[in-house]
């Protein structure tokens, strides 16, 4: 059986929208304190800025916002996992679909 290649822009659209859900229930209430002490305050941060940032790449024709948010996104994510929440599997869990989605946008951009 072969993929349906009619879906892949669908595809990449759900998991722009998966992002930004994930942001929403996991970081915007710590974003919406406005309290700017503290290094894992601006890790948070810039993890919901990037994913809006991812969003909106999608609607551009040069991948140069995707691809760069997405690599500021898994990085931002790789330093939430290790250093702001500390390393343990239910971290891993929650932050792993994000950080594979910004990983994803690096790799393939807009093509597709």
């Amino acid at each position: 059986m072969k993929p349906i290649k009619l879906f892949v822009p669908l595809a990449k659209w759900l998991l722009r929208i998966a992002a930004l859900t994930m942001v929403y229930t996991a970081f915007l209430d710590t974003v919406l304190l406005f309290t700017f002490k503290g290094f894992p305050y601006f890790v948070v941060l810039s993890i919901v800025l990037l994913t809006v940032l991812l969003f909106i790449g999608g609607f551009l024709k040069n991948a140069v916002l995707t691809i760069l948010s997405g690599f500021l996104l898994f990085s931002a994510c790789i330093v939430h996992l290790i250093v702001v929440s500390g390393f343990s599997v239910e971290n891993l869990i929650a932050i792993f679909p994000l950080t594979v989605i910004g990983f994803y946008f690096l790799a393939r951009g807009n093509v597709g």
